[in-house]
């Protein structure tokens, strides 16, 4: 055949075996896809007591067995973000919190400083205890703990990652 006519000719079984794999491939993928909404799903707050009072949407940290406290990014001791509050808690009192997932409130104001989120930024764990910013800290010895990334002005994608040192 020469060159360019546009024809291919391949062998039938070939063809069907290939047609095969890919239609495998994406009932693999299907099945993937399904079961990790189903792990999604099944991923829900994490209960704790609190040892200060928190807002929903205010990041925590691990301070004792069972425990969390409001997280701050000025030292490493406060800085291991596992949350962000679901529940509002009192201190010594029981409340939950979420690890990943999205978080909605009306009002960001206390775990923000602004009653809004800004669509598409990316926010931060802040120097502020109890806070979260779009801003990252800048201070030498504070930690830079992405939390989140705003999805609109009220709802926040939390995805918490490791702090880096500064």
């Amino acid at each position: 055949m020469p060159f360019g006519s546009g024809r291919v000719h391949a062998d039938p079984k070939t063809a069907s075996q290939l047609r095969a794999a890919l239609g495998s491939l994406q009932n693999s993928s299907d099945e993937v896809i399904a079961d990790l909404d189903e792990l999604e799903a099944q991923v829900g707050p994490v209960s704790a007591t609190f040892t200060s009072t928190a807002a929903a949407g205010q990041p925590v940290y691990v301070s004792a067995a069972d425990t969390v406290d409001l997280a701050d990014a000025s030292a490493a001791a406060t800085a291991g973000v596992v949350g962000l509050v679901y529940t509002a808690a009192s201190a010594g009192n029981g409340g939950d919190y979420i690890t990943s997932g999205r978080i909605t409130q009306d009002d960001w104001t206390t775990a923000t400083g602004a009653a809004n989120l800004t669509a598409g930024m990316v926010y931060y764990l802040s120097e502020t205890t109890g806070r979260i910013t779009s801003t990252a800290p800048t201070a030498v010895g504070a930690l830079v703990v992405r939390v989140g990334r705003a999805l609109n002005t009220t709802t926040l994608e939390v995805s918490i990652e490791p702090g880096i040192l500064l």
